[in-house]
């Protein structure tokens, strides 16, 4: 494959035009505690995407890269991390 076909940070396949995947575009999503997850859910800021690890050991991801706090509930941390990055959309 040529270089314009991988990411230049990581090497995964990325679409025509691009230098890097969405995973090295998005902001990094960071894992904050229940009481952070609350207020930026409340508070609608700061603005990014995180997650946290509930109490009832579900992963909650929260969007906020458009200051609506979207929030979802996943079993394990590898499929809210993948929601986080845009992999896929629940409906």
């Amino acid at each position: 494959m040529a270089d314009a076909e991988r990411c230049v940070c990581c090497g995964e396949i990325i679409p025509e035009g691009r230098q890097v995947c969405m995973a090295h575009v998005l902001p990094l999503v960071q894992s904050v505690s229940e009481y952070d997850a609350r207020k930026i859910i409340a508070g609608r800021g700061p603005r990014g995407r995180c997650y946290t690890l509930a109490k009832d050991g579900k992963y909650v991801g929260i969007d906020n890269t458009t200051g609506d706090a979207r929030t979802e509930e996943f079993d394990t941390k590898g499929e809210c991390l993948r929601w986080l990055k845009g992999e896929f959309e629940v409906c």
